[in-house]
């Protein structure tokens, strides 16, 4: 039997075995489930973040960190002022707080 097989078909065979576990190991495309975010850092220093499920374009050789999204808010002012301005209500400012401890300021109107 081994001599139906050349000896070209096997280098081709081996080479092409070891191409794919190259490209497998060295995978430009990465993937992002719903209900997460995955921080992806290139080799060039470029940092993106993709909010978006399924397949995306990482770079090769990148470094993925994969999060929730969930966002806990707490309340620093509570005191609404509650005069009429404009058919709106102001809320006052609140402070919202991430989970990866950045803060925002936020003011709205009802």
């Amino acid at each position: 039997m081994l001599n139906l097989i050349s000896k070209q078909t096997i280098v081709m065979g081996i080479l092409s075995v070891m191409v794919l576990i190259f490209l497998l190991i060295v995978n430009p495309f990465s993937w992002n489930d719903a209900g997460n975010r995955t921080v992806v850092e290139r080799t060039t220093g470029e940092q993106i973040v993709q909010f978006a499920p399924g397949i995306f374009y990482a770079g090769f050789f990148a470094k993925e960190k994969e999060w929730p999204n969930q966002i806990s808010v707490t309340y620093q002012e509570s005191v609404a002022d509650l005069k009429l301005e404009d058919n709106g209500i102001e809320v006052g400012q609140i402070m919202i707080r991430f989970s990866d401890a950045t803060t925002a300021n936020v003011k709205g109107i009802t």
